[in-house]
């Protein structure tokens, strides 16, 4: 079997707030998690993620593993990369960076031309303007796009399915999107519920329900505000648009190295073996057909 060796894959996975209706726990999402990371390093791969490094998150579990497979002794900073927003990034740390020096590649991805590199709104994480959360969803989107640019393919599994606070549209529907559009593999893990499985379900012809102003406004009324924000600034916050591709593509156009047949067992599985074999499969059938 080919190795992982030109693959670098995009790791959005995050619980999903259905996980109890599934009679499942974030131990759960933290095991398929480990599993799929475990095994792309293992196989020669670098992994990619988007997650804070506060101890006990996803990221430090892709630190320890890039110390553990070391298959061809090329250095972990090489091997696992952590993408942060600029509001995330200014507010690490020096102290945090410098304890990773030697064990990732953190990439502060600053924002988009629009907004100040020093813009007092992004200073804290905490401030709830609607002017400092749409500016925190565009440093998010610029995140995105260069993770997404930098990377081979993606894995998308569970997310939330209400939109926190600085952002316009789910993390995982965006990155979904980006992918899609940039022809590049994409794995849909909906088996964990979340976004990803909102995403199946899209990608069926479906619209979910939380994929729309009106869902997102029902179970988050303040979500209004960060909407007539985008609009004020000229921006038209359009979930049907923003489906379109994903539609457009289903199951058949994911280009992930895997048949309609494949795909839909991925989408709908909740055995890790499972999951992992299915993706390891689809990599390893791009990665051939790219050599």
């Amino acid at each position: 079997m080919t190795s992982l060796r030109h693959t670098r894959a995009a790791l959005s996975i995050s619980a999903s707030t259905d996980l109890r209706e599934r009679g499942m726990s974030e131990l759960h999402t933290r095991h398929a998690f480990t599993e799929i990371a475990r095994h792309i390093l293992a196989a020669g791969g670098a992994v990619a993620y988007s997650g804070e490094v506060d101890a006990g998150g996803y990221a430090r579990i892709l630190f320890d593993l890039a110390e553990t497979y070391d298959p061809q002794g090329s250095p972990a900073t090489d091997r696992v990369v952590d993408y942060l927003s600029w509001h995330i990034y200014r507010a690490l740390g020096v102290d945090d960076e410098a304890a990773l020096i030697d064990v990732a590649t953190l990439v502060g991805v600053p924002p988009p031309p629009m907004i100040a590199i020093d813009d007092p709104d992004l200073a804290s994480l905490d401030k709830n303007t609607p002017a400092a959360r749409w500016k925190r969803a565009h440093c998010l989107r610029s995140m995105r796009d260069r993770m997404t640019t930098e990377t081979t393919c993606r894995v998308i599994l569970g997310g939330a399915t209400i939109t926190r606070r600085g952002v316009i549209y789910q993390g995982i529907l965006e990155e979904a999107v980006m992918t899609v559009r940039a022809a590049k593999p994409l794995y849909v893990v909906g088996g964990l519920g979340g976004a990803a499985h909102l995403v199946a379900r899209t990608l069926m012809g479906e619209t979910p329900r939380e994929f729309s102003i009106e869902g997102q406004i029902e179970v988050k009324p303040d979500y209004i505000e960060i909407v007539e924000e985008a609009s004020h600034r000229g921006e038209l916050v359009n979930f049907e648009a923003l489906l379109e591709p994903l539609r457009e593509t289903g199951y058949t156009g994911l280009c992930n190295g895997l048949g309609e047949s494949d795909n839909s067992r991925l989408a709908h599985s909740e055995d890790v073996d499972e999951i992992v074999a299915l993706i390891l499969r689809g990599m390893h059938e791009v990665e051939r057909m790219s050599s």
